[in-house]
């Protein structure tokens, strides 16, 4: 008989325990494989749409509007290609916004999926999303605004990649907001829209900071925002950072366990045969020839393992990668884009990790004597390897002895269990933080229901019931080695009832405003700021430089933004004293009221689009969950079911004495109890730790951030998830008592 046949008879006994390794590395190499071919393919398609489709490089919304001779000034002087763009939100239907924008030549250029741009009067082009939202086909006549147009095309715009109507928006939601190009002479309405302007620098192109000024000098600016802060287009960079960083640590953490888990199983498997390596020595073996019998444990786990993750992995991509681009309205331009190291990665180093561990943990052993390997004593029923004292009852000194034997087993659970209730806390922390962010943002701090935007500066006295505010871009800047941070400067009265800024201990801080400014919460999570601290705002228009105190931080989740008192805002911003460029207010500007309004933002609206996102986050929780419990479960069965093998022989001699199968459980099986609690009771104020770490890097990047507050019941729920999958881990294991004969420990006297 070949001694190869061994490791193949005992494979063939253990298929669970073998199997079930195999499937914990299919999970890792599936997951590695999904997300990084998931995430090139979008990244490379992103960076081909921004360049073949002119992406623009910002957009700044004016106070007057820049003439033709003003606009040719400024590309001749900055090779920049600068262009006004006309647009107009609608509402199309009843909860339904369509913003027109006029096609551009040069910049933003349009991804036709279907049919061709309008080139006659009354047509017009919709996004794909939008168009699938409301059934909208090429061909079809749209009505909006008392016209008619009819539908020549379904487009991707390289602008509108991520489409949300308002910047604070979380959700893109194309059932209620979508973008349509047309024409500037089809606009209904007949009044004059108004516009924004967007450029694209050439190669050889002057400074940024310089064109800014340039323009400042001309026109007030209200707003400018470069594309690396517009959400639009910057928001599917942060994604795709954020995956790719995912789809490397999470595979490397369950591809640990199962290198543990096998290490651990080729252990006990050396430790039980050693008699046998020692004879297959003493008979003429090679320990060449013995070392290659015993690597094929961790060969056959990891080939199987990693050819079953790849081809999960491959098969898994092709829909994720659908779901992305559907989210993000963004067409795949490079179907090409897999790297082929990705494959190769996925199968060699798990193959070569998994081979080397297995090869020093077998090199270890067989390297001893013949001699000493015949005597040799499996490490874990060496006697008094552990005292403990006889006035102990023998249940809890045998649990203990069963629990101290083997620490590198309980030091795996422990850490399973600590990775699986990272998981489950972060989706139930996810879930309860919308449900937060909801209250305190658009109900406890916003109080009013329109945010009306003008096109241009006003001074005359806002209406009674109605509060102006001022608003302009400004930069925080760094201190000790930090880089300078944009922000939105917001002027606002004190005694306004339309916003109020209340801290987390439930002050409110509209009265402070006289003292300094107050921060949103996504601006101090991104920049560490806090009541107290001293921070230098600059003008980026004039280089104005002033000095505030942080009176406070607001329970506003969403925003990077500074509220002072509007006169201190306006004269930051050389304006006049009662300047305003926008207002809050209870009741919609009615159509016919004249005011030249550039934007409207539907608080109610912003807060349906919210809700709407937490549907999908409450399945992204329940994914979290059943994740985190088939992890756990997969560990503990693998962890306990090599423990019942290796105590077959104490097994066997319970029953000798008399215990039934429901005793012996609780003796063996239960003694990983407090390490399964001690694994979640850690493992929760991790999740907390980490969750608070990566709110910071993600209200940095997208300028908002989740209000970390613990829900005992959902601390609760994450416990019960984790106690059910070691329950029925415990429940697998317990079929195997009834399976080990009372002779067993006549067959295995030494």
């Amino acid at each position: 008989m070949k001694i190869k046949a061994m490791a193949l008879r005992t494979i063939r006994q253990k298929p669970l325990q073998f199997g079930g390794s195999a499937l914990l590395l299919a999970v890792a190499v599936m997951l590695f494989v999904t997300l990084s071919s998931t995430m090139a393919l979008m990244d490379s398609s992103n960076q081909l749409f921004r360049e073949e489709y002119k992406q623009e490089d910002f957009q700044f919304t004016a106070g007057e509007r820049l003439s033709e001779d003003q606009l040719a000034s400024f590309e001749k002087e900055f090779g920049v290609n600068l262009q006004a763009r006309q647009w107009l939100d609608i509402e199309w239907k009843e909860g339904v916004i369509a913003r027109i924008l006029s096609i551009q030549q040069g910049i933003n250029e349009p991804y036709v999926v279907k049919g061709s741009l309008p080139d006659e009067k009354n047509e017009a082009a919709i996004t794909a999303s939008f168009a699938d939202a409301h059934g909208l086909k090429v061909g079809d006549i749209w009505d909006s605004g008392g016209e008619t147009y009819k539908i020549t095309a379904h487009v991707y715009l390289p602008d509108y990649i991520y489409g949300v109507q308002n910047e604070n928006d979380l959700m893109a939601d194309p059932k209620t907001f979508g973008v349509v190009l047309m024409d500037k002479e089809d606009f209904p309405g007949g009044n004059q829209p108004p516009v924004y302007y967007s450029g694209r620098f050439s190669e050889n192109s002057g400074s940024l900071s310089s064109l800014k000024k340039a323009v400042s000098e001309t026109v007030p600016v209200l707003k400018w925002t470069d594309a690396k802060d517009n959400v639009r287009i910057s928001y599917i960079d942060a994604e795709i950072e954020s995956n790719q960083s995912f789809g490397s640590v999470l595979p490397v953490f369950i591809g640990l366990f199962a290198l543990f888990i096998v290490v651990l199983m080729l252990k006990r498997q050396i430790d039980v045969q050693s008699t046998q390596i020692g004879t297959l020595l003493a008979l003429g073996y090679t320990r060449k020839e013995v070392t290659l019998s015993f690597m094929l444990y961790p060969l056959i786990i990891s080939i199987a393992g990693t050819l079953l993750g790849i081809a999960a992995g491959l098969i898994a991509a092709g829909p994720l990668t659908e779901l992305y681009t559907a989210f993000y309205n963004l067409p795949i331009l490079n179907r090409l884009a897999f790297d082929p190291v990705t494959l190769i990665a996925g199968f060699a180093v798990p193959i070569s990790v998994l081979c080397v561990a297995g090869f020093l943990t077998i090199r270890k052993k067989v390297n001893k004597a013949p001699l000493q390997l015949l005597h040799s004593r499996p490490s874990f029923s060496r006697k008094g390897a552990i005292k403990l004292p006889l006035k102990w009852s023998f249940k809890r000194r045998f649990r203990l002895k069963m629990l101290l034997s083997s620490p590198s087993k309980s030091l795996v659970l422990f850490t399973g269990i600590l990775f699986s209730s990272l998981l489950v806390t972060f989706g139930f922390i996810s879930m309860n933080s919308m449900n937060v962010l909801m209250k305190k943002t658009y109900e406890d701090a916003y109080r009013y229901n329109y945010a009306v935007y003008y096109q241009e500066v006003k001074t005359e006295p806002a209406q009674e019931e109605e509060s102006p505010f001022s608003a302009s871009e400004a930069i925080i800047k760094g201190e000790d080695g930090r880089k300078d941070v944009k922000t939105q400067l917001i002027g606002m009265d004190p005694s306004t009832p339309m916003l109020k800024l209340i801290d987390s201990s439930g002050k409110e801080l509209n009265s402070t405003l006289p003292d300094g400014a107050v921060v949103t919460q996504a601006l101090a999570a991104a920049e560490g700021l806090e009541a107290g601290d001293s921070i230098t705002l600059q003008n980026p228009w004039t280089d104005q430089e002033q000095s505030v105190t942080v009176t406070g931080v607001a329970e506003i989740f969403i925003g990077h933004a500074i509220y002072m008192e509007r006169g201190d805002v306006n004269r930051f911003l050389s304006l006049e004293e009662d300047a305003y460029i926008g207002k809050w207010t209870l009741e919609k500007p009615e159509k016919e009221s004249g005011e030249a309004i550039a934007a409207i933002e539907d608080k109610n609206a912003m807060k349906k689009g919210m809700e709407q996102l937490l549907e999908p986050t409450n399945y992204s929780a329940a994914v979290i969950g059943i994740f985190a419990f088939l992890i756990g479960l997969l560990i503990i069965y693998l962890i306990t079911s090599m423990m019942m093998d290796e105590h077959t022989v104490n097994i066997s001699l319970l029953k000798v004495m008399g215990y039934d199968r429901k005793e012996i459980s609780s003796l063996l099986l239960n003694v990983y109890t407090p390490v399964v609690i001690a694994g979640y009771v850690l493992g929760v104020p991790l999740a907390f730790i980490s969750y608070k770490g990566l709110m910071a890097s993600v209200s940095e990047s997208t300028g908002f951030s989740l209000p970390i507050e613990p829900d005992y019941m959902m601390i609760a729920a994450g416990f019960i998830i984790i106690y059910a999958s070691y329950v029925t881990s415990l429940q697998l294991s317990k079929r195997k008592i009834s399976r080990i004969p009372l002779q067993e420990v006549l067959k295995r006297q030494e």
